[in-house]
């Protein structure tokens, strides 16, 4: 599965890799039991929150324990972390190949592991599909009060704002994130930016952006009462997860071995079922719970170029009101 880069390196027992990450956490160690079992080297997760991670990342030349590898979920984590010098370039070839170019860095600096799609979310029996089939409709003002922020991940939003920079242009973008703020619950008195529900699936909400992973792991749509999803058109702006190696890993022999294992088809395969996401290879299956949402039109625009607009989109998500 990942013995092309094992002529590189003798294997030597008991050593280790560091790989660095916003989403994978303790439960996710048997995903690297096939690798560690082949290869002797024992996998060491350091999992922390997005912001926490970037800063001992950016400090790492002062930390014992340096990154081989990296896992981030969110393009503007993985922007930055290219933007501060971090991330070394990877070699063309196989693995590299397996990946669409625009889930891929334009420098080879990072590679899409997967990715979901963020989409609207709706109140069955109290919304009509026709008036909300385009990101653009949930700016309409009839949706005054009746709109939830619809997940607790601010990435998910700035993704979805440097999306539609990079397509829309910055007007555009700026009207549809105030109309957002405009069109959110107001509880207690409070202006509309002031109110957040966790999920669309709270009932005081009609409609909001949700993104498929969070649905496919908490909401079953089957279920009475479960908000029900479209799928905008034209297309669907992704939120991903990428892998990248450290340029100042201490292991950068087993840092390529480990990320030929990640990309194997079985492996991107078996990380899409545990996170329910589509698999960044064409190849790999969808997992059930994920393909049962539908088929949909993803967004094709570069990733890379996507990335390039991450700072903006924080700004105009700030200056909304999303705290």
């Amino acid at each position: 599965m990942f013995a092309c880069d094992s002529s590189t390196h003798e294997v030597q027992r008991g050593e280790v890799i560091n790989v660095y990450s916003n989403t994978l956490t303790s439960t996710d160690k048997a995903l690297f039991t096939t690798f560690e079992r082949a290869s002797g080297i024992k996998v060491n997760i350091i999992s922390e929150t997005a912001n926490l991670l970037m800063n001992r990342l950016i400090q790492q030349q002062q930390d014992s324990m340096l990154a081989d590898l990296i896992l981030l979920e969110g393009i503007s984590y993985l922007q930055q972390a290219k933007q501060a010098g971090l991330l070394d370039t990877l070699s063309q070839g196989s693995i590299v190949n397996t990946i669409p170019v625009h889930l891929r860095d334009t420098n080879l600096q990072w590679l899409s592991l997967g990715y979901s799609a963020n989409v609207i979310g709706y109140l069955q029996d109290s919304v009509d599909t026709l008036q909300v089939r385009r990101y653009a409709d949930l700016a309409d003002p009839q949706w005054k009060n009746k709109l939830g922020w619809g997940t607790k991940t601010k990435a998910i939003y700035q993704s979805q704002l440097a999306a539609m920079l990079a397509d829309e242009g910055e007007d555009a973008t700026t009207r549809w994130i105030n109309g957002l703020a405009e069109n959110i619950i107001s509880t207690n008195n409070s202006p509309p930016s002031a109110a957040r529900l966790s999920t669309i699936s709270d009932t005081s909400a009609w409609l909001g952006l949700i993104n498929t992973a969070e649905y496919a792991k908490s909401i079953d749509g089957n279920k009475p009462g479960s908000p029900g999803l479209v799928f905008p058109s034209p297309e669907a702006y992704l939120h991903i997860t990428g892998v990248a190696i450290t340029n100042s890993a201490p292991h950068p022999a087993r840092a390529r071995l480990l990320l030929n294992y990640l990309f194997s088809r079985e492996v991107i395969q078996q990380y899409a079922n545990m996170h329910y996401l589509y698999p960044a290879r064409p190849d790999a299956e969808v997992p059930p719970r994920v393909s049962r949402l539908g088929e949909f039109r993803a967004d094709t625009t570069s990733q890379t170029d996507i990335a390039r607009f991450a700072d903006e989109a924080e700004r105009l998500l700030n200056s909304s009101g999303w705290r």
